[in-house]
């Protein structure tokens, strides 16, 4: 069976690639956290809310490229742990 396109992460790994994209945390919720990047150059302000969730599936990671607005070269690739699982 070949690997799948958007493997599965844990919610401190999902957290360490929006840390490393640049983002800050501005909110702390009990059920999930939100993070900004500052625009930059034509780079645009963004916001993204990580949800509390043991695992994230396909569909949450997708939707969390969306609100990041990369690629899922540039998601997956954001820190050395998650760029192996590509």
């Amino acid at each position: 069976m070949g690997q799948r396109k958007y493997p599965p992460l844990k919610h401190r790994e999902v957290v360490a690639i929006v840390l490393a994209l640049g983002f800050k945390v501005i909110r702390v919720a009990s059920t999930h956290e939100q993070y900004e990047r500052p625009a930059q150059g034509t780079r645009p302000r963004c916001l993204c809310t990580v949800e509390n969730y043991d695992d994230f599936e396909q569909k949450m990671i997708k939707n969390l490229m969306g609100q990041c607005l990369c690629s899922r070269e540039d998601f997956y690739g954001a820190t050395p742990q998650t760029a192996k699982k590509i």
